[in-house]
């Protein structure tokens, strides 16, 4: 590859970095709180799944540490503010942030695997992804508000099935019609 066509990649995948660190700066304003968990419902959730799809498992992953990074640095790109005191804060979701980049990371490893064929591969990931999101979220949440794995997640993931299910049909649509999936499948 020539220098120029390097440079191009370059400036392409940091303006999608930097797009998923917007697009889930935008999805945390963009949140509805339930009377039964403390847990927001968000549109985080769909910076993630771009993140993973449009990006791939490194820099899904570093995306979702970038945005991170700029939350802990005191930037307000939660949906309640910014700094390190957030990942405590009464909601008990620090562990649903934490996993943002890991998430992002197995969407873009499954995204960009050749284990099965197209849509399907992209809302595996995307399935997977949130299965991680829950999974360390729940754990934080668990240990937060002091209840076992099980009632954390009948509180903190089971509510959030369906919307998240949404947001992984509509990211999937929208990078699809775009072009920007970055798997063997487009």
């Amino acid at each position: 590859m020539n220098s120029k066509a390097l440079g191009m990649s370059y400036v392409n995948n940091s303006v999608k970095v930097i797009f998923a660190v917007a697009l889930t700066t935008v999805g945390a304003k963009l949140y509805m709180h339930l009377p039964f968990t403390p847990v927001p419902v968000t549109w985080q959730t769909a910076g993630v799944l771009f993140a993973g799809l449009t990006l791939g498992s490194e820099m899904g992953f570093l995306s979702q540490l970038l945005y991170l990074g700029a939350g802990v640095a005191g930037l307000p790109v939660f949906s309640a503010g910014g700094g390190v005191a957030y990942f405590l804060n009464p909601m008990g979701t620090g562990g649903y942030l934490l996993a943002f980049p890991i998430a992002a990371y197995v969407i873009g490893k499954i995204s960009e695997s050749g284990t099965s064929k197209g849509r399907w591969r992209q809302f595996t990931a995307c399935l997977a992804g949130i299965g991680v999101i829950y999974l360390i979220g729940s754990l934080w949440l668990g240990m937060y508000v002091h209840v076992g794995l099980l009632p954390a997640i009948l509180m903190g993931s089971v509510p959030f099935i369906f919307w998240d299910i949404a947001k992984a049909v509509v990211v999937i649509a929208l990078c699809g019609k775009a072009g920007y999936v970055k798997s063997h499948c487009k």
